[in-house]
């Protein structure tokens, strides 16, 4: 998660260099980080991905849904199967030993 720690001048050059049939997704992942280090400074975060999604055009409009899947989907899935267990005992489907 970002902070608003740290400068993102070095990722951007790096982006730049990258070939470019990766390019365009580097270009979006940057501009879904600007915006989180925004979010983390409570400054308006959008204009990144806004300025992202003009540059870019609408192919990387699903990016940040997948970007958020593999950032907290394995956290979600340890606490829905928690809760489903713990709801599974107290409703008695599942005897406690």
């Amino acid at each position: 998660m970002a902070t608003a720690d740290g400068d993102l001048g070095a990722v951007a050059r790096a982006v730049d260099d990258l070939p470019a049939s990766e390019r365009r997704i580097g270009q979006a992942m940057l501009a879904v980080e600007e915006a989180r280090h925004l979010a983390a400074a409570n400054r308006p975060f959008l204009e990144p991905l806004i300025a992202a999604r003009e540059r870019l055009g609408a192919e990387v409009d699903g990016f940040l849904l997948p970007d958020l899947a593999r950032w907290i989907g394995s956290r979600l899935l340890v606490l829905a199967s928690l809760s489903t267990l713990i709801c599974f005992v107290v409703a008695g489907a599942i005897p406690p030993r």
